[in-house]
């Protein structure tokens, strides 16, 4: 915490704002920080996981616990949050290792749902009635 010290009173003009979160001593304040800190040639960090994690990407279709889902979450752990297309969470954080590629994703999303059938029609009663 000495260079956050030295950092708002030598770098910046006095801040209320800053000094909230600087000299709080909290885990989110240095967090806050290190996120502030630019890299050489102008970079941000970025605050999203990478487009592709251990071969999964957003949407593709997995096996996951018995039942068929797609990514909706990935984490740059490895962990992913799987649901069904109806939004129906099957597991908010699950390890690559515990899923099983189905396919790819595709610019449709496909899942088959079984519903009941509709019940008989009455005797003597056709479609049209």
């Amino acid at each position: 915490m000495q260079f956050v010290d030295q950092f708002l009173h030598n770098i910046l003009p006095v801040c209320s704002f800053l000094e909230l979160f600087f000299t709080s001593g909290d885990v989110f304040a240095e967090f806050f920080f290190h996120k502030l800190s630019i890299l050489k040639h102008g970079l941000r960090k970025r605050n999203q996981a990478p487009f592709e994690v251990n071969g999964f990407r957003l949407f593709d279709k997995v096996a996951c616990q018995g039942e068929e889902g797609f990514i909706f979450g990935r984490r740059s752990s490895g962990y992913f949050d799987v649901r069904k297309l109806d939004g129906t969470r099957i597991s908010a954080g699950i390890s690559y290792k515990k899923l099983h590629l189905l396919e790819k994703r595709r610019t449709y999303l496909t899942e088959i749902r079984k519903e009941e059938a509709l019940p008989p029609l009455p005797e003597g009663r056709g479609l049209r009635a």
